[in-house]
């Protein structure tokens, strides 16, 4: 029968006690901490043994005993060493999972060995469930290493590599090469920079409108003179008497190509300055009515269809709401590439005005669909589009102070969707 103890004062005076009595007696062992390899143990443990007749220890007996417990002492160092590797094992994963930032260790085969909390929650899983799996696969939904894969390079000096998640965020990815008893690993650090891709954008962007409303501007002056001396003669043709039949049908095309052109150059200039201040009256129905005469050109074959649930509703800033619904039209008939065709409908929704168009074509891919309003981004191919007529449409809609959202999938066509006040449509817009 026997009982361990950790030495330290009061149990070694009570060793002293204790081996006076002759049916037990108590020995030191020694053992080193973890650390001290080839040091003298420093370190004792009293082992009481106890006998159970009275015959009592023997100097031979206390040495055999202690030559027989000597692998107790080396238990002992190892049992202390697992503790602290424990310990530390837990204060480096606690420490890993406080970090911000996702974080996670991949092998040469991009398999995932480690990762933290913010790792998990970045793909929306447990962390038990990402070990094994390859990152490019888990973060970016992608079936073979993404390009530019900063672990290919693994190093301090290596730059970071911007990756976007399947949730369509931006991030930032450093790599950098462990090597341990066990193998070769790479070392993955990402900071989400989708926030900071914005602002570089919108910066970007506002740079571009400066220069777009100064060229505009010249442009609109040096186009309106002569389109205004056009326009002036094609109404005079058109009053003279005595013109022939097929000067008169002449002199009417002329006239309504200058005011195409006029009503272009004015939505042009309604996009780069700061203010509308049309206060024209019309119908909802009017207002579909006119933008499809003006679109007639542009339409083509394409079948148009119309609800309006509020066709005589009226709203002011008649001009702007059909600069809107041009844009919108000849878009959404350029989508369908000779096929389907266009729908628009209108609803009054409390105070709000609701109007949608919609078409059958294509549909526009998820990556495209977050920037379809930016200035000079563009679905059509290049050399047909110049990107700036659903940014126009956007910035028209936020005047009249309201909101445009865009619905699309691919193979089933998309739809746009504008809602405006209607208590807010005349008078001076912001």
């Amino acid at each position: 029968m026997a009982r361990l103890f950790r030495a330290d004062h009061e149990q070694l005076g009570a060793l002293s006690r204790f081996n006076r009595h002759p049916w037990g007696t108590a020995l030191c062992l020694g053992f080193r901490a973890p650390g001290q390899e080839g040091r003298e143990p420093d370190h004792r443990a009293i082992l009481i043994l106890f006998k159970k007749d009275l015959i009592p220890f023997s100097e031979k007996d206390s040495w055999i005993l202690e030559l027989a417990y000597h692998p107790l002492s080396l238990a002992l160092e190892k049992a202390l060493t697992l503790r602290l590797i424990d310990v530390a094992s837990q204060q480096w994963r606690s420490t890993f999972d406080a970090v911000s930032q996702p974080i996670s260790v991949i092998d040469d085969e991009f398999r995932i060995v480690k990762a933290n909390r913010a790792m998990a929650d970045l793909v929306g899983e447990e962390i038990r469930a990402l070990k094994g799996k390859r990152c490019y696969q888990l973060i970016a939904g992608r079936r073979s290493p993404c390009p530019r894969c900063p672990a290919n390079a693994a190093t301090r000096e290596a730059p970071g590599v911007r990756v976007r998640t399947r949730g369509g965020q931006d991030h930032m990815v450093w790599s950098h090469r462990i090597r341990t008893g066990r193998g070769s690993y790479k070392f993955q650090f990402y900071r989400n920079v989708t926030k900071e891709q914005e602002l570089t954008s919108q910066l970007i962007q506002a740079e571009k409108m400066v220069a777009l409303g100064a060229l505009v501007n010249a442009i609109a002056h040096e186009l309106n003179n002569p389109i205004a001396g056009i326009l002036a003669t094609a109404q005079l043709l058109r009053r003279i008497g005595g013109v022939s039949d097929d000067l008169l049908d002449d002199a009417g095309g002329i006239e309504s190509g200058a005011l195409r052109t006029k009503r272009i150059i004015d939505m042009l200039l309604g996009f780069t300055q700061s203010s509308i201040r049309d206060a024209d009256e019309s119908t909802v129905e009017e207002n579909v009515h006119t933008t499809l005469l003006l679109a007639k050109s542009a339409l083509g074959g394409v079948r148009i269809s119309t609800e309006l649930s509020c066709a005589d509703l009226v709203v002011q800033n008649a001009s702007v709401h059909q600069q809107i619904l041009f844009n919108l039209i000849t878009n959404a008939a350029h989508a369908l590439n000779g096929g389907g065709g266009v729908r628009i409908t209108s609803r009054r929704t409390g105070t709000n005005l609701e109007i949608s168009v919609s078409d059958d074509g294509p549909g526009i891919s998820q990556d495209r669909l977050h920037r379809i309003f930016d200035p000079f981004v563009t679905t059509k191919a290049e050399g047909e589009g110049t990107g700036l007529g659903l940014s126009i449409v956007k910035n028209l809609v936020s005047r009249l102070r309201g909101d445009i959202r865009v619905e699309s999938s691919q193979g089933r066509g998309t739809a746009f969707f504008v809602r405006v006040p209607i208590q807010s449509t005349g008078g001076d817009m912001p």
